[in-house]
């Protein structure tokens, strides 16, 4: 290439080549004062899709169904307190559980 002014838009069977498919993703992290007055991330969630189009408008039909959205969140227990109330209960209602980790 000799330069930006030799650059031309592709042409023939090398213009049908689809985008490539892009995933967009976005966190959401929830932080309180810990005791040394650093923040503590006690949730984050995360949601994605992998069904947007980088050439055209998405469709908003496949966004209000939730089919290609995908989700989870994760919760770290306080060591100075308990679940909330109510938590393990809705989780077993959910069928999702509640899973923990030991330190």
């Amino acid at each position: 290439m000799t330069g930006l002014k030799s650059v031309s838009p592709a042409t023939g069977s090398d213009a049908a080549v689809p985008p490539p498919p892009l995933v967009v993703a976005a966190i959401s992290l929830k932080a309180i004062p810990g005791p040394d007055k650093a923040s503590e991330v006690v949730a984050a969630s995360l949601v994605w899709s992998s069904a947007v189009r980088a050439d055209a408008p998405t469709d908003t039909q496949r966004w209000q169904r939730g089919a290609d959205v995908k989700h989870f969140s994760v919760l770290r227990k306080l060591d100075s307190a308990a679940w909330p109330m109510g938590l393990q209960a809705l989780a077993k209602v959910r069928e999702e559980g509640l899973s923990s980790v030991k330190r």
